[in-house]
C-alpha cells in the first residue's frame, strides 16, 4: 500500500472519529441545553397570586400582636370608656380564650365605673347565651351578677309583708308575702331561706316549722298584686328570724333579688312580729322596743 494511500485512510478515520465524538458529546448538552430552556420558559409565580394566597380576606384587631394580657392591663388602668367597642371585638374575636375571658371582666369594671353598663349588658348576654367556650360563658354571668348589683333593674316593685294568726306557741301563723311590679314579670319566685331560732342561738330546720310549700313560683302582671303564703308552726316559744327572698327572673341572665326579714316573739299566750327591709333596721327596731 502506498504511503499516500495510507495517509488517505489515517484522515479518515480521524474525520469518522471526530464526527462520532462529536454526536456523543452534544447529547448533554443538548439535554442540559433543553432543560435550562424548560426552566426558563416555566411562568415564575406572580405577584398578584402570591397575594391572594397569603393574604386573608379580612384583617381583625385579635391578630395585632400587641392584644395580650399586658395589652388588657393597659387597657385596664386608662379606664377609658372609649375601649370598649375593642374590648367587645376581643371577646368576640381572639384565639385565646384566657384573653377573651379576662377581657369580659375589665369590660365590665370600664363599664360600671364610668356608668357605661348600658352599653354591654345586652352585649354580655348574648355572650352567656351563645358562647362555647365554658370559662368565657362563666364570666359573662358572672359579671351580669355584678353589675345588677351596682346598677339593679328598675321594676317599680313593691313587697309586702304580714303575718295572720295568733302569734303563740302551738298555733299556726300565716307569712303573706304580696308583690306588685310596674312590668310583666312572666316568673317570680318567693320562698322562705332558712328560719332561725334566735333565743337558742341555732338554725333551726325549715321542715320542722315550715307546713306548706316552699317555694312559691308567681307570674306577675303589670300593677297586678300577686300573694305568696307560708303556714308556720310556732312549735315552741322564742325569738325567729325568718329570711324571705323574692327574685323577679327578668330574662335567661337577668334577674332581681330582693330579702326582707322577719322578725317572730313566740310566748306562750301572745307574741309580736317585726319586718324590716335589713338585718340592721330590724336590729334597731327590735332594740327600740324592747328599751
Amino acid at each position: 500500500m502506498s504511503r499516500a494511500v495510507i495517509i488517505i485512510v489515517v484522515v479518515l478515520l480521524c474525520a469518522v472519529g471526530i464526527f462520532l465524538a462529536l454526536n456523543y458529546l452534544s447529547i448533554p448538552l443538548i439535554t442540559q441545553q433543553s432543560t435550562s430552556t424548560m426552566t426558563t420558559i416555566t411562568p415564575p409565580i406572580t405577584t398578584e397570586t402570591t397575594t391572594k394566597t397569603t393574604t386573608p380576606l379580612t384583617t381583625t384587631s385579635w391578630e395585632k400582636p400587641q392584644v395580650n394580657i399586658e395589652y388588657l392591663e393597659k387597657i385596664h388602668n386608662s379606664l377609658d370608656p372609649e375601649s370598649i367597642p375593642e374590648l367587645k371585638d376581643i371577646i368576640l374575636n381572639h384565639p385565646d380564650n384566657y384573653v377573651r375571658e379576662r377581657a369580659v371582666f375589665i369590660l365590665t369594671d370600664i363599664a360600671i365605673r364610668s356608668n357605661k353598663v348600658d352599653e354591654v349588658i345586652d352585649f354580655l348576654k348574648q355572650i352567656a347565651y351563645n358562647e362555647e367556650n365554658d370559662e368565657v360563658r362563666t364570666a359573662a354571668y358572672a359579671n351580669l351578677d355584678l353589675i345588677r348589683k351596682y346598677y339593679p333593674v328598675e321594676l317599680g316593685e313593691s313587697i309586702e309583708i304580714r303575718i295572720e294568726g295568733e302569734i303563740k306557741k302551738g298555733n299556726n301563723v300565716t307569712l303573706i308575702v304580696i308583690v306588685s311590679t310596674q312590668k310583666d314579670i312572666p316568673q317570680a319566685v318567693v320562698g322562705i331561706k332558712r328560719i332561725v331560732n334566735m333565743t337558742a342561738g341555732a338554725q333551726t330546720p325549715v321542715i320542722t316549722m315550715l307546713r306548706s310549700m316552699n317555694p312559691v313560683w308567681l307570674s306577675i302582671r303589670a300593677e297586678t298584686p300577686e300573694k305568696a303564703t307560708f303556714i308556720i308552726y310556732l312549735e315552741s316559744e322564742g325569738e325567729y328570724l325568718v329570711p324571705c327572698v323574692l327574685k323577679l327572673n327578668i330574662d335567661r341572665s337577668d334577674y332581681k333579688i330582693i330579702e326582707k326579714f322577719v322578725y317572730l316573739k313566740v310566748g306562750k299566750d301572745e307574741g309580736a312580729y317585726i319586718v324590716a327591709d335589713n338585718l340592721d333596721a330590724l336590729i334597731t327596731e327590735i332594740t327600740s322596743t324592747t328599751t
